[in-house]
């Protein structure tokens, strides 16, 4: 049975009250790992004013969508699992520690027991815990003591990739829509994931009028693990657009600003066009 977790664009803690948002930061935001080295590095650094605890874990699990294109993060994906899963095959070094205020600490993670997998891109999710380490005063034997209570308030998640042998990549766009509304360009472009890796870069949106002019442009970071329908939205131009029939087109490339080329499957660009009516 899958498991979905939508996702949301609000930001939701379980805080002591001191500390409104969290100041506990994760470098890099993805993690790349390549065979043969095995072995990459996390950056954790504390910015509360409190010592934290920090720990490390991994599960499984990827993105995906809805059929209205809402994100969604699909975890106990049995089949997927069975091909893809990493989670059982890595190993933090430290996965505890205390963070002094201010202090940080670089996490090793390690991909052990791979031997005889087949070549292509393994990923899971790294898990990192944090929880503010409280003094309080306990009742022992009669007299006082003090002890620890640990107040889990924030976990960070973030994909881990290992690659190995030869990969390839390639995404379809199947089918494509595009409607207007309140000032909007709404799309939806369902999309086809082929080879042994996902597909890791950015959509360039771009509409352009009957003289071939570019009215309008968004870029947007696309993640594609199998199937799934991605939605786009930009802003038109405040001044609105004449009515007419206008030219949608998407480039879809593996080129992201946040990861670095090398560690990017690349694949040839991707071009769709469709045609927009503005009434």
């Amino acid at each position: 049975m899958l498991k979905y977790f939508f996702l949301i664009p609000a930001l939701i803690l379980i805080t002591s009250g001191r500390q409104a948002l969290s100041q506990i930061s994760v470098a890099p935001v993805s993690l790349y790992i390549h065979s043969p080295s095995n072995i990459a590095s996390l950056h954790i650094a504390n910015g509360y004013n409190t010592a934290r605890e920090i720990s490390v874990a991994f599960e499984f699990g990827y993105l995906s969508s809805d059929a209205d294109g809402n994100q969604l993060m699909v975890c106990n994906d049995t089949n997927a699992s069975s091909g893809y899963r990493l989670d059982s095959c890595l190993k933090a070094f430290p996965r505890k520690f205390l963070l002094a205020p201010g202090g940080s600490q670089t996490v090793r993670v390690q991909v052990r027991n791979m031997n005889g997998k087949p070549d292509g891109v393994y990923w899971s999710r790294i898990i990192i815990s944090s929880g503010e380490v409280v003094e309080h005063t306990v009742e022992s034997s009669g007299s006082q003591s003090v002890g620890t209570k640990i107040n889990y308030v924030f976990r960070h998640n973030i994909p881990v990739f290992y690659r190995s042998g030869k990969v390839n990549t390639r995404l379809v766009p199947e089918k494509v829509s595009a409607v207007t509304e309140n000032g909007k360009l709404k799309v939806l472009a369902s999309l086809l994931r082929e080879g042994n890796s996902p597909f890791n870069g950015s959509v360039y949106a771009r509409l352009f009028d009957s003289e071939n002019r570019e009215v309008a442009f968004h870029r947007q970071t696309t993640a594609v693990y199998f199937n799934i329908v991605q939605k786009i939205e930009f802003d038109l131009p405040e001044q609105g657009l004449p009515a007419g029939d206008y030219m949608l087109e998407l480039t879809y490339q593996t080129r992201r600003s946040d990861i670095a080329a090398t560690d990017l499957v690349q694949a040839d660009p991707v071009q769709y066009r469709i045609k927009v009516v503005i009434d």
